[in-house]
């Protein structure tokens, strides 16, 4: 961060949109509605609290921040963190190396993994994961990597404000089938709690039906029981639908037919009659095959390229974006808007230039 964050900082300053598409690489995305004069506020302020920090550590070997002693012995190394970036970039095109990470166990930390702790406006973050970790990649159920790409997407993500698809982009990264499916139940301790709490409910009703009151009902405990998980279960599958509309719906603006046309800006690809084409959920699309320039000259022939773009871009966006785009199943319409976005946001413009040209 003290090193290449200022420089990109200074370019960013006259507007360069190359400049802006590598702080969004480096994983800081302007938020929804933001303007360059705020968004470089923004940054400048994180990157004094991280200029904090590495100082406190240089001069006392220790940060205090958010309750935590954080000790400069314990930090994850570099090399540790550039490990975990692999997940990120592929999936969604970013990469952090600059929040902090630490070995800690914090208290009542008998089945902790890690988390990310942040401040806003200034999207000040830094992360811990258990003690455990530093001497083995696993623990438990738990993998050292994992956690960490995890808690790199919702740093990534901070400014967005989003929360109804947090936990499910961010499990994405998981190697785990069950987790990227299933880890965005919980979307809250709000969640959490409620089952927790319904499930305690119960086991105190049946201790009270076995010690003091034997004519006590049951039912209505299981039934609270019940609807807690059909709500999360149900919840989940609505938001599990419309994450796969809105990334196919990407998918054929880039792909489909007239995609190289109708596309926000310069068209970037051709679209040729070839073969099969792979669609975003690794079934079988429509019969064709992309040539898509990388910039360098040479053409990219892989059509799950453009699935990858697609997920990169809602990565990008607020919870209500997502579920607009997820309503626009005709490309020309989806064209006309994110023209309108781009016109409007600075985050959208960005975007645009790194995917949609």
């Amino acid at each position: 961060m003290a090193t290449v964050i200022p420089a990109l900082l200074t370019r960013a300053e006259t507007g360069e949109i190359e400049a802006l598409a590598e702080l969004d690489a480096n994983g800081l995305p302007a938020g929804p509605n933001e303007a360059l004069p705020e968004y470089l506020e923004r940054l400048r302020g994180l990157q004094a609290r991280l200029l904090e920090a590495e100082e406190a550590l240089e001069t006392t070997g220790v940060y205090r921040c958010a309750g935590l002693r954080l000790r400069r012995a314990r930090r994850v190394s570099a090399e540790t963190l550039r490990q975990c970036t692999g997940a990120t970039l592929e999936l969604y095109k970013f990469q952090i190396d600059w929040v902090p990470a630490f070995y800690i166990n914090p208290s009542f930390s008998w089945l902790f993994g890690g988390c990310a702790y942040y401040s806003h406006p200034d999207t000040f973050a830094l992360m811990i994961i258990r003690r455990s970790f530093a001497r083995r990649r696993k623990w438990f159920i738990y993998d050292r990597n994992e956690i960490l790409a995890h808690e790199m997407c919702h740093v990534a993500r901070l400014a967005l404000g989003s929360s109804a698809y947090e936990e499910r982009i961010a499990y994405r990264v998981s190697e785990s089938a069950f987790r990227r499916r299933f880890g965005g139940v919980f979307e809250s301790p709000r969640d959490s709690f409620s089952l927790l709490g319904s499930t305690l409910l119960l086991l105190g009703a049946q201790l009270a039906r076995m010690f003091l009151i034997p004519a006590l009902p049951i039912w209505p405990f299981w039934f609270l029981v019940g609807g807690v998980v059909a709500f999360l279960l149900g919840r989940d599958r609505q938001r599990h639908r419309v994450m796969r509309q809105a990334e196919e719906n990407l998918v054929r603006l880039l792909t489909v037919d007239d995609a190289a046309e109708s596309k926000v800006g310069e068209p970037r690809l051709e679209v040729e009659r070839s073969g099969v084409l792979a669609d975003a959920n690794g079934g079988e699309g429509e019969t064709a095959a992309a040539t898509e320039s990388d910039g360098t000259g040479e053409g990219r022939h892989d059509a799950k390229l453009e699935a990858i773009d697609a997920v990169a871009i809602l990565f990008r966006c607020t919870d209500r974006e997502i579920a607009t785009i997820a309503g626009l199943s005709d490309p020309r319409e989806l064209q006309a808007w994110l023209t309108a976005r781009e016109k409007k946001e600075l985050r959208w413009q960005v975007t645009t230039h790194r995917f949609l040209r």
